[in-house]
């Protein structure tokens, strides 16, 4: 097995290209849920509203019309309410720098402040680097010490949404990661759409 990468690539994450990503995101893993969610709401409350057109003194009518209302509104406004809170709280992600590298059989995930990522670059730039925040979700100590994600190719549970400019590759209930297509040429991202494909991370069209 060959433990140098086939492929790495440094590249930065825009503001606004991390809010369309995770907009994408919530479009496919969540607004599912939500349309569904909506649509029983909806079906419910039609049928009470039926109810209460025979019988407008109906006070339980009216308040299960209402509650069904007010969760279906709450359904559809907490993805953006989380949406805004994060972007809010990643507002400097585009000063992190990331490492993406494609091996036989993984890809590995890193920022410069992580150790695996460090130890191909000189004491200087490290020194220079250390005081990084990277993680797009949280908060973090500068002190913490921050490992490679690997993703290895046989795991489960692990998905990939390619869009127009970038990959988002999804770790179910973990961690989704961006990987901006502008920094790989054409040659390099048919390489790494094969690789996902094989790894039944993109379905086969």
């Amino acid at each position: 097995m060959n433990d140098k990468p086939i492929l790495t690539k440094e590249y930065n994450i825009p503001l606004e290209m991390f809010a369309n990503a995770f907009k994408d995101f919530q479009k496919k893993f969540v607004y599912p849920k939500n349309i569904a969610m909506t649509v029983v709401g909806g079906l419910i409350a039609i049928a009470y509203i039926y109810s209460l057109i025979q019988d407008p003194s109906n006070s339980v009518c009216i308040m299960i019309i209402i509650g069904c209302a007010f969760l279906i509104s709450m359904t559809w406004l907490k993805p953006l309410m989380v949406r805004k809170n994060l972007l809010n709280s990643i507002d400097g992600i585009q000063e992190d720098r990331y490492i993406f590298e494609l091996f036989d059989t993984k890809v590995g995930i890193s920022t410069f402040d992580s150790p695996d990522a460090r130890a191909d670059i000189p004491e200087t730039q490290q020194a220079e680097e250390e005081t990084e925040e990277d993680d797009f979700f949280k908060e973090i100590n500068k002190e913490e010490e921050i490992p490679k994600t690997i993703i290895n190719f046989n795991m489960g549970g692990v998905k990939v949404l390619e869009k127009k400019d970038y990959f988002i590759i999804y770790i179910v209930r973990h961690m989704f990661y961006i990987v901006p297509k502008e920094h790989f040429s054409d040659e390099e991202r048919e390489m790494l759409i094969k690789c996902f494909k094989n790894a039944q991370f993109i379905p086969e069209k």
